[in-house]
């Protein structure tokens, strides 16, 4: 069973890229990606709404909307002009019509065809 996280601390990746197993210093748990994981517990969520509200790009990568609350996070953004929306999926999801940018394809595949643009 993997220690139970007590801080927030974050590391470079150059920290701990050698690391078999990384663990914080001050906790000991597991170091984890700042990402919500499939199967993670949706905290914050007023918080989310919150930073989405105050965004001028809300970027969604990666996921079905199919899991509520966080299904509801694009509504917060949809329809405020000062917002641009963005999904990229690999298939179409029941909210695609919410945002201004859909693409659907390989995640990978778009992220580094769009790198290349830039």
């Amino acid at each position: 069973m993997q220690a139970a996280r007590t801080c927030w601390n974050a590391y470079p990746v150059e920290s701990i890229r050698e690391a078999v197993l990384p663990s914080c210093i001050s906790c000991g748990s597991v170091l984890r990606p700042d990402v919500m994981l499939f199967g993670d517990p949706i905290t914050l969520h007023e918080e989310a709404e919150a930073r989405i509200e105050q965004a001028d790009v809300l970027l969604v990568m990666g996921t079905s909307l199919t899991v509520t609350p966080f299904s509801l996070l694009p509504y917060t953004a949809a329809g405020d002009p000062r917002i641009t929306t963005v999904i990229i999926n690999r298939e179409a999801t029941g909210h695609d019509h919410l945002f201004d940018y859909v693409i659907h394809g390989d995640l990978t595949e778009v992220l580094r065809a769009l790198k290349n643009k830039g």
